[in-house]
């Protein structure tokens, strides 16, 4: 189970008020004197078990009460994604060019795209957002609402390819995708009917590794693969599929490692292991 407004779980606080109560007993006595008592210390002996069973009834209610019209606040909802189980990733393109200007039914497209994302039932926290100028990569919703609503109008437009390439690339996921500028041409080629230049993806391709969004490894060395998982991580290269499989860090012990040359430092250590039938 999700929900939509975590942020009532803040209430739960309010749960001290009946244990409070409960504990002080927020009540007047009022004194009455009789000639005979023996009758009424009969009735509160008999009676005294019953009532403090009642007192812990009527804290557990209070708190079942007001556990519950919380709860109804943060908008439970059941989904079939789960973001920690399957590792979901939700990549968002907005248009706003200026054909975004034409009027919908709720007002100009553009205003409507973003209230439409706005007022989702989005069943991850993180999610990524890009349009024609601007890229909105692991935000919230919370995070990105001023930002979406501050969108401006653009003269630039992303064709097809270029949106899912962008796309494609905005997804940093566990489920690593390793692939050649050659390879992703092709995998691109199929999906629109416009053409896109090899030179494009191949500086599309370098703009997102240069700026830490994706990962390059050297196979050869006129070879060189990208890879989606940034993080440290190392490699099996075969060299009859030429396909990588990811090695977690933790796989491969480095007992001694040399010293870099004077004034530099090591950035990083991955191994890259060559495997063939």
């Amino acid at each position: 189970m999700q929900f939509e407004k975590p942020e009532f779980f803040y209430l739960l606080i309010a749960l001290i008020i009946p244990v409070l109560v409960h504990l002080f007993q927020l009540r007047r006595f009022k004194v009455q004197e009789f000639t005979n008592v023996a009758v009424l210390q009969k009735i509160i002996i008999e009676n005294r078990h019953s009532s403090v069973i009642k007192k812990w009834l009527v804290l557990i209610l209070r708190i079942l009460a007001i556990t519950s019209i919380i709860l109804a606040f943060t908008k439970p909802f059941a989904s079939k994604y789960d973001s920690k189980a399957n590792s979901a990733e939700i990549v968002i393109y907005i248009d706003n060019s200026f054909s975004m200007e034409a009027r919908g039914v709720s007002g100009p497209l553009l205003k409507q795209a973003v209230q439409n994302i706005l007022t989702s039932s989005i069943p991850i926290e993180k999610i990524s957002v890009f349009t024609n100028t601007k890229t909105y990569r692991n935000r919230s919703l919370r995070e990105l609402k001023q930002e979406l609503l501050d969108i401006k109008y653009s003269s630039n437009q992303l064709s097809v390819k270029n949106a899912l390439l962008k796309g494609n690339n905005l997804f940093d996921k566990s489920k690593t995708f390793h692939f050649t500028v050659e390879s992703l041409n092709k995998k691109i080629s199929k999906k629109g009917n416009e053409k896109i230049s090899l030179a494009t993806i191949y500086n599309t391709v370098e703009a997102f590794t240069d700026a830490g969004y994706l990962k390059e490894i050297l196979t050869s060395k006129n070879k060189s693969y990208y890879d989606t998982n940034i993080k440290s991580h190392h490699h099996f290269y075969d060299e009859g599929s030429k396909e990588l499989t990811d090695i977690h860090y933790s796989q491969i012990k480095l007992s001694k490692v040399p010293v870099p040359p004077k004034g530099k430092k090591i950035k990083n250590l991955e191994v890259v292991i060559r495997i063939q039938k």
